[in-house]
């Protein structure tokens, strides 16, 4: 099925392998970078000291347990932000195309970065329900069509099983193509 949001793990899923494929399995894609402290828009609650300590942030104290007494703590409650950044990263990679483990060192960038995906949906409405209505038709086949281009260039799926399953039709010939035998 091409339908991404009714299948969205798929979609995901052939999205992260043809992007990993391009890149010949020498990258990591980052999916999301937190401020733990704020967001915008909050996806959910912010993690609990206790789901901090489980991830290994082992240099807070707070409701669950103290950390490690070599290093200087202060002790959050639940309800306050924390000063943590948390992210997400995708790899897939072979012994030749990452042939050591990542390694991660401590940045003063605290930019956030989130993946967001924009679901659109067209106004159901006939060709002859107004004179505009025909117009945003065809607009919204236009769009169809490039999100078809797009959905399949990031999944790698069938173009024009894409097409079917959004409903895109294929523009008429111009005359001159017409007379030409030329497809469009």
């Amino acid at each position: 099925k091409t339908d991404s949001k009714e299948n969205f793990a798929a979609f995901y899923k052939s999205m992260f392998k043809t992007a990993a494929e391009r890149e010949q399995y020498r990258a990591v894609f980052t999916e999301y970078f937190w401020d733990m402290s704020w967001c915008d828009p909050c996806a959910a609650n912010p993690l609990s000291v206790q789901e901090l300590r489980n991830l290994g942030v082992d240099w807070i104290k707070g409701e669950g347990g103290d950390g490690p007494s070599n290093r200087s703590m202060r002790r959050f409650q639940d309800s306050e932000s924390r000063p943590v950044m948390v992210t997400r990263l995708h790899v897939r990679y072979t012994p030749e195309t990452f042939p050591e483990d990542l390694m991660f060192q401590e940045t003063g960038d605290r930019q956030n970065y989130q993946t967001r995906y924009v679901l659109r949906h067209a106004a159901q409405v006939t060709p002859d329900a107004c004179p505009q209505a025909r117009p945003y038709l065809q607009q919204v086949n236009a769009r169809k069509e490039k999100e078809s281009q797009t959905l399949a260039s990031l999944t790698g799926w069938d173009i024009n099983r894409i097409r079917k399953t959004y409903g895109v039709t294929r523009a008429e010939p111009d005359a001159w193509q017409r007379m030409f035998n030329i497809a469009p």
